[in-house]
């Protein structure tokens, strides 16, 4: 990337995409300006292009979304005022026009959102402002200021073909004013998430907007289950937009004490499930940035992050670009309750950064630290020998390669239970491809694959997944001894466990025969510890 066209540091900027990333304006050096700024996931580069034609009048804290080959800005403030013109782009020409608009006209507001319905309409919602016409159903509450501003949580649609507001009746609770997220995951549906409400307070739910029956549904927070906390001033972007599981980005925000968040989390639209994943070091805490995506192909979406402030105000704005590409085939293709979730990667760094979601612990420092309940053990076994079978199991069956305690990472359920995921499928290889390279930590390794560990020159032996059965077996060891399996202690270990677990200790020697084709299958390994005694 050319650092010398890269934008300058900025935060509430506009920003939209439709293949290219488009961001202008916001607060900092560059506020004010008739400059683009366009970065081109093809070459990689950002471009600085002046634009032409009367300029939008907000600065920032604005919406604005694409449409065919015109980019669309609403609203937005300046240090004084508050604006409620629409204003249209030329993608060709790089021309700005006003939009002549009629009917039922939005509020003058900042803090707002705007979403692409169809290839004609527009859905603007919420916003933070000076009170216009009043709608039924929906609430402005005033706060104290002379000229009347307020929240309100009116909706709005726009005919970009005549010009034409309308108000059309919305059934279901309405979210919450200002500073949320509002994204379309496909053709009907938008998610709308976090925010301010009137009340001066920050929240957490998320509302399900259904443009084909005009519905909208809140879902509050589930207790015990992962969930963001509450936050205004973040960023979100679709993952997989009309696809089947439509995934919403989430990052950053501030938190009702006003702090900068960095967390990241990823909702399952279809189920309204969360998962936080693991954002890269370069991602700091932040607020009032930018997140855009668009596909690079069949399964693969690339993120694009910008600016932001890092503290609740000042002159602390970010101008630190960050590239992260999620490859939705695979978190299609291998997904598990028991497989640690593969999220995305970072390219702009050697090696790629893997992002996954983000577990509590893995299960050496559970028996290290005496974190594993009664029966605990056991139930964590079964949670790796599902993950392995489903693995095994596929049409290509995948070989993990690296299965160890330390893959082995936690997570703590609403009954205070651990459950067992298998992480770090980096090493994994579909079995068609597979041949031993020496992965893994050798005190985990089969026989088979020893000699190619000590000697590179050592012609690759033909693996199959009963290497993962041999790997499993030496967790089995490991995690009932609550020793580390080195290779001057296990045989104390073991014999260890067939005092203390002789149903354990014969499952650990079937699971770790010399012989590959002796070993049990993990199919066969579920039968066997559905026999043995919780401990």
């Amino acid at each position: 990337m050319d650092a010398s066209v890269e934008p300058s540091p900025r935060y509430g900027q506009f920003s939209a995409v439709d293949g290219r990333h488009y961001m202008w304006r916001g607060y900092g050096p560059g506020r004010g300006s008739n400059i683009i700024a366009v970065y081109d996931p093809s070459t990689e580069l950002w471009s600085l292009l002046p634009t032409t034609g009367p300029l939008p009048p907000g600065e920032a804290v604005g919406c604005s979304v694409c449409v065919g080959r015109c980019l669309y800005t609403f609203g937005g403030s300046d240090e004084s005022s508050y604006f409620n013109d629409m204003s249209k782009l030329d993608l060709d020409t790089l021309q700005w026009t006003k939009v002549q608009t009629s009917g039922s006209q939005p509020m003058k507001k900042t803090g707002c959102g705007l979403v692409r319905v169809n290839e004609r309409t527009l859905c603007c919602f919420g916003g933070f402002g000076i009170e216009g016409t009043t709608q039924p159903g929906s609430t402005f509450t005033k706060i104290g200021y002379s000229d009347g501003r307020g929240w309100t949580n009116k909706f709005h649609f726009l005919d970009t073909q005549n010009g034409v507001w309308s108000s059309p009746e919305l059934r279901g609770e309405r979210p919450p004013c200002s500073n949320f997220t509002f994204t379309m995951v496909d053709q009907h549906r938008a998610v709308l998430f976090g925010g301010w409400q009137s009340g001066r307070s920050r929240v957490n739910d998320v509302y399900l907007f259904n443009f084909s029956t005009m519905e909208v549904t809140k879902v509050k927070p589930v207790q015990g289950e992962p969930w963001p906390v509450e936050r205004s001033g973040h960023a979100a972007c679709c993952l997989n937009y009309g696809q089947d599981h439509p995934q919403l980005l989430v990052y950053g925000g501030l938190d009702n004490g006003n702090k900068p968040l960095g967390d990241m989390w990823i909702l399952d639209v279809d189920t309204v499930q969360w998962t936080e994943v693991t954002p890269p070091e370069s991602m700091t805490p932040r607020h009032y940035h930018s997140i855009t995506a668009t596909s690079l192909g069949p399964g693969l979406t690339e993120v694009l992050v910008f600016g932001g402030l890092r503290e609740r105000l000042g002159d602390h704005a970010i101008a630190e670009t960050t590239i992260l590409r999620f490859e939705m085939r695979l978190l299609a293709e291998v997904r598990h309750p028991n497989l640690v979730q593969f999220i995305g990667a970072v390219f702009d760094q050697s090696p790629p950064l893997i992002i996954t979601e983000l577990l509590d612990m893995n299960l050496r420092q559970a028996y290290e630290e005496n974190q594993l309940d009664p029966g605990n053990r056991l139930s964590i076994f079964m949670d790796i020998a599902l993950a392995l079978n489903y693995l095994h199991q596929r049409y290509n069956p995948i070989i993990h390669r690296d299965v160890s305690a330390p893959n082995v990472l936690l997570q703590r359920m609403p009954n205070h239970q651990l459950k067992g995921k298998v992480s770090d499928l980096g090493s994994a290889n579909f079995l068609q491809h597979a041949h031993t390279m020496g992965e893994g930590a050798i005190i985990y390794s089969p026989p088979e694959v020893i000699p190619q560990a000590f000697d590179p020159l050592t012609p690759p032996l033909r693996q199959s997944v009963k290497i993962d059965v041999y790997s499993y077996g030496i967790v089995l060891c490991e995690v009932t001894a609550s020793r580390f399996p080195s290779a001057e202690h296990y045989r104390d270990m073991i014999l260890q466990v067939q005092r203390q677990r002789p149903a354990v200790y014969e499952l650990i020697l079937h699971c770790t025969k010399r012989e590959p084709s002796h070993r049990p299958s993990m199919a066969q390994v579920m039968v066997e510890l559905n026999k043995i005694a919780p401990f």
